[in-house]
């Protein structure tokens, strides 16, 4: 789950971004079917995941608001990571 901006390119453009419309977004699935995850890395002082699939296709994402980031991978063993604001105690 991204919860800011994001965008799918390629060495030469934006091929998707999270401000498209959402007729575009809804294409997201067949633009990552069928391809495969070569590297995921994390970006920059404040952690942004980015993705690289086969096919020169790259998912970045982006915080663009004051603030932390704020994403959460789930994996299929139920377990979740992610990046959040702290919680006050």
């Amino acid at each position: 789950m991204i919860e800011w901006s994001w965008r799918f390119e390629n060495n030469k453009s934006t091929l998707l971004g999270s401000w498209d419309e959402e007729v575009e977004i809804d294409k997201m699935p067949d633009l990552i079917k069928e391809r495969s995850i070569k590297h995921v890395v994390f970006v920059g002082a404040l952690p942004e995941p980015g993705i690289e699939f086969s096919g020169n296709l790259r998912f970045n994402s982006f915080t663009t608001t004051k603030g932390d980031p704020m994403w959460s991978i789930g994996f299929k063993n139920g377990d979740w990571r992610g990046a959040s604001p702290p919680t006050s105690t």
